[in-house]
């Protein structure tokens, strides 16, 4: 089982310059692979066009032995995704975002009740499972969006710069769920923090003006 990339390529409208310029590996999809590099540097256009978010301008890439371009609601069907730009809804609950998840990924109600209150007891919410996003730190609303993703039980996570703008102790806080679902998930992650990187990979790519 592995992540195939061959001459991955992303060219976007108005902009001459490559954001991906054809971009080649193979890698086994189990453990963390880290993709490290700076601000502009491609990560985000890779982790989109592997999720299926984006369409490359050239190039192949299959998960699994499933096409991402070709085959993309197969892809959908196995992965889950943290966007950079991601934040928990304010107005709900951590139980209810995850919750309201697993309902629109198709579980029943009763199967979605109960995996959201295992990941939640998993993940030692407590009594912050009933408390409204809007009060938890910067720390544990990205834990919400853990708990989603981990809720689902996808094979493969994708995580885009997930602690950019947590405090030292929140980021602690993430990797130890890294950590924990590391065990029986792939994990692509971006950032450009090589603490992280040293910390939570298994592998390691670095990516340099696409």
């Amino acid at each position: 089982m592995s992540l195939v990339c061959e001459g991955l390529t992303k060219i976007y409208a108005g902009n001459p310059v490559p954001a991906l310029n054809s971009v080649s590996f193979t890698l086994p999809t189990r453990g963390v692979f880290v993709l490290i590099g700076r601000n502009g540097s491609g990560k985000t256009t890779l982790v989109r066009i592997l999720a299926t978010n984006l369409e490359a301008t050239a190039g192949t890439a299959t998960l699994n032995g499933i096409d991402v371009m070709s085959e993309p609601d197969q892809i959908r069907e196995r992965i889950a995704i943290v966007p950079q730009e991601a934040r928990p809804i304010p107005w709900m609950t951590p139980l209810q975002s995850v919750l309201s998840y697993l309902l629109w990924r198709g579980l029943s109600y009763t199967e979605a009740k109960q995996k959201a209150c295992e990941v939640l007891d998993r993940l030692k919410f407590g009594k912050k499972a009933r408390a409204l996003n809007r009060t938890l730190s910067g720390g544990m609303k990205r834990k919400v969006l853990m708990a989603m993703i981990i809720s689902t039980e996808a094979e493969i996570i994708f995580l885009d710069e997930p602690t950019t703008g947590l405090d030292p102790i929140s980021r602690r806080e993430f990797w130890e769920v890294l950590q924990e679902i590391r065990k029986d998930r792939f994990v692509v992650l971006t950032t450009h923090y090589m603490q992280e990187a040293e910390q939570l990979a298994d592998t390691i790519g670095v990516l340099d003006e696409g």
